[in-house]
């Protein structure tokens, strides 16, 4: 990975609770998603010699184009199969060297909610990754989803229309070394983006805040509360940094969950019958 500027955190900053079994090793996944082509990136981020820096490689860095004839839900299906299919060979060639010893961290766009594909997208994305829990060893597993707004304030993106695209792809060529990668297109090149963001939620979680940017760890750790459905009786508080919001920020564990089925034999009125599955 190309060379990182680090600037002091800034004020108003709430680091969030760290546990002495959290990985000094994550492998990081950044998507882009979009149901035309999805970009993603794969970043390997470990704990330095000295204990106090992180160090970060790009594995992985593409996209995923679909037949536009072929059923949405169908081409989402097909997208996460292929990250899915990555994240399990990069899982392999880590655990060569060290076993068992890693988290996976997630980071992609929160989907609109009035945008169905995006919403479809998202759904599929978390099935197929986990639709069988014990092939994904990393622990733990953690997902950091945010609006594309917060990543192009964070960024310093400024284009808008047809320039967009061709400033996003020189902005990830500030953190990808371009002879490595010069295949970049306008899809990748947001996965890099995003993969940016997990690399220093990583960074965070190891210990090491200190050499995250100052907008990353704004935007990731701000301690300034914010008055949601201000004035209405659903009004609330919440903490503004992306790792303070369950919403943005959550672990998939696995394990068993209890359904409650209703035969259309039994007489209405009679008990439920329950049902384990492993997800």
């Amino acid at each position: 990975m190309k060379s990182e500027n680090y600037d002091p955190p800034v004020n108003m900053i709430k680091l969030p609770e760290l546990t002495p079994d959290l990985p000094k090793r994550w492998l990081v996944l950044g998507i882009d998603p979009s149901m035309s082509r999805t970009g993603y990136a794969f970043c390997d981020v470990e704990l330095g010699i000295n204990c106090f820096r992180s160090k970060a490689t790009w594995r992985s860095i593409g996209s995923v184009k679909g037949d536009s004839a072929t059923p949405e839900w169908m081409r989402a299906k097909m997208y996460a199969e292929h990250m899915r299919t990555e994240i399990l060979r990069l899982q392999r060639v880590t655990s060569q060297y060290n076993p068992g010893m890693y988290g996976l961290l997630v980071c992609m766009e929160f989907p609109t909610p009035t945008n169905t594909f995006l919403v479809q997208l998202n759904r599929i994305i978390h099935l197929v990754f986990f639709q069988n829990p014990d092939l994904i060893a990393c622990t733990p597993i953690r997902f950091l989803v945010l609006n594309a707004s917060t990543m192009r304030s964070v960024m310093g993106l400024k284009q808008r229309g047809a320039k967009n695209k061709g400033e996003n792809i020189l902005r990830a060529y500030d953190f990808v070394d371009k002879d490595d990668y010069p295949g970049l297109d306008s899809d990748s090149c947001d996965g890099v983006l995003m993969g940016m963001f997990g690399r220093y939620a990583a960074s965070i979680m190891m210990g090491c805040a200190e050499e995250v940017p100052a907008n990353f760890m704004n935007a990731l750790c701000s301690a300034k509360e914010e008055i949601k459905r201000k004035g209405r009786p659903t009004q609330y508080t919440v903490t503004k940094g992306l790792m303070h919001r369950p919403e943005y920020w959550y672990t998939y564990e696995s394990g068993t969950q209890t359904i409650a089925y209703k035969d259309a034999h039994i007489p209405t009125g009679k008990k439920l019958c329950p049902e384990q599955y492993l997800v």
